[in-house]
């Protein structure tokens, strides 16, 4: 009788991946600075910038284990990518530029989140300001793109219409940026990039990585201005 590989079926590997991502990546890497206050009985700004250690190590950890999950997805990802390079870096880059126009049009919206990642580079350490702005930049972008494309949309893609994931990818995107429903405005930006990555995503045979490379220069780009 053949042995079944470990996270061979995609309903296993959804479910390892909500737990890692859902209760690591959303639970225990938002903790606050007062908690690292009370644990390690330190000032506010050591507090903050242990946060933004815990913060990097949290995700890193997704990471980790999202890389382990779908590494024969993100294999043949790569492969394509590899294949058809200056097609796939300008797809990345048209789709950034569409998220960039969203953005202009939704300047007026000053969102909760983006006002958090400018007051924490404010008071870290140049070591965990740098860990704050790779995981900021690149791994959580990574983990999101792993959770709001690979899974959501991919791994059900066989079950649901793909239109319908990629609203209910786009709009749960907008949600998670913000803390609460009132501040639901907010989440319009973020809904409109959680939009155009999921059309990058699902027209290009679900290649998460073209998604995440546009996710990432967004972010990046975002910290630089």
């Amino acid at each position: 009788m053949k042995q079944k590989r470990f996270l061979a079926t995609p309903m296993s590997k959804i479910i390892a991946f909500l737990f890692v991502y859902l209760c690591l990546g959303y639970t225990l890497a938002p903790l606050s600075s007062s908690f690292y206050q009370q644990i390690f009985h330190c000032s506010l700004m050591n507090a903050e910038m242990l946060r933004q250690y815990g913060f990097f190590i949290f995700h890193l950890l997704c990471m980790s284990l999202g890389i382990l999950i779908f590494y024969q997805e993100l294999k043949n990802d790569l492969q394509l990518i590899k294949n058809r390079i200056w097609k796939s870096l300008g797809k990345i880059i048209f789709t950034f530029i569409l998220m960039l126009v969203g953005s202009i049009f939704l300047s007026f919206i000053q969102t909760e989140n983006q006002a958090a990642v400018d007051s924490l580079l404010k008071v870290g350490s140049p070591l965990s300001n740098f860990l704050f702005m790779l995981t900021v930049s690149l791994i959580g972008p990574f983990n999101e793109e792993l959770f709001f494309r690979e899974v959501i949309i991919g791994q059900f893609s066989t079950k649901f219409p793909k239109w319908m994931l990629i609203l209910i990818s786009s709009f749960l995107f907008g949600l998670i940026h913000i803390s609460s429903f009132s501040q639901w405005p907010q989440a319009l930006p973020y809904i409109w990039n959680g939009w155009m990555l999921s059309l990058l995503y699902s027209r290009n045979n679900n290649n998460v990585l073209l998604s995440f490379g546009a996710h990432a220069l967004n972010n990046f780009i975002s910290i630089l201005i």
